[in-house]
């Protein structure tokens, strides 16, 4: 009975806190993006420059990256525009 009420207050209290840091991250990583990214890469109708699917683009490939708009941003800020990314799947 113990071991059941531990596992109810993990998915009560601990679930809920993960999914809204994730969707908090999500977040962070839209602003990034529409402030530095969106200009040269298209998506929604905006951005000029050539189409890529960026919803590849895990933390590792966006620290790789040579554009200079990432490499100075910090590892959080790479973390919430790979989980934005990961949310941009092309039809």
């Amino acid at each position: 009975m113990k071991q059941i009420k531990i596992i109810a207050i993990f998915f009560i209290l601990v679930i809920p806190v993960i999914l809204f840091a994730k969707g908090d991250l999500v977040s962070m990583g839209k602003l990034i993006f529409e402030k530095d990214c969106l200009k040269c890469h298209p998506y929604e109708g905006g951005g000029s420059g050539s189409s890529v699917d960026l919803s590849t683009y895990t933390f590792e490939k966006l620290k790789k990256s040579k554009c200079g708009l990432v490499t100075k941003k910090s590892d959080k800020e790479i973390e919430a525009l790979a989980a934005y990314l990961s949310t941009m799947k092309k039809d």
